[in-house]
């Protein structure tokens, strides 16, 4: 997946066998991946380390953080502001959670469902 990937709505996901790249997705972010880490609640050795970067739940926190930053980059005015929304947002009814905090939670759906 490259950094473009991420900005296209349109895109679609990397095929069977494929894995979301964390190194992508940081660089397109202009942040490390101790932060991305942190953003979607993982350690950073479930970025850092191969056999890490291929389980289910790191595959599926990636994707819901990218999801979740595509539903948003246009009202936001492109990624970066997305992911600044995503950051430090209070969403209305979830005790002032923002959208990072959530997802860290595994309750991504929750966040499409406020954007909903």
């Amino acid at each position: 997946m490259s950094s473009s990937a991420v900005l296209d709505r349109s895109a679609t996901w990397p095929g069977d066998g494929e894995l979301i790249s964390p190194d992508e997705i940081a660089k397109a972010l202009r942040t490390t991946k101790a932060e991305l880490a942190e953003t979607i609640g993982l350690s950073l050795d479930a970025l850092t380390r191969k056999e890490r970067i291929s389980a289910t739940k790191t595959q599926m926190r990636l994707r819901e953080l990218w999801e979740i930053l595509n539903r948003m980059s246009e009202r936001q005015g492109g990624l970066l502001g997305a992911y600044a929304w995503v950051r430090s947002f209070a969403i209305t009814g979830h005790g002032g959670e923002t959208p990072a905090q959530i997802i860290r939670d595994g309750r991504a759906n929750q966040v499409h469902r406020h954007l909903d």
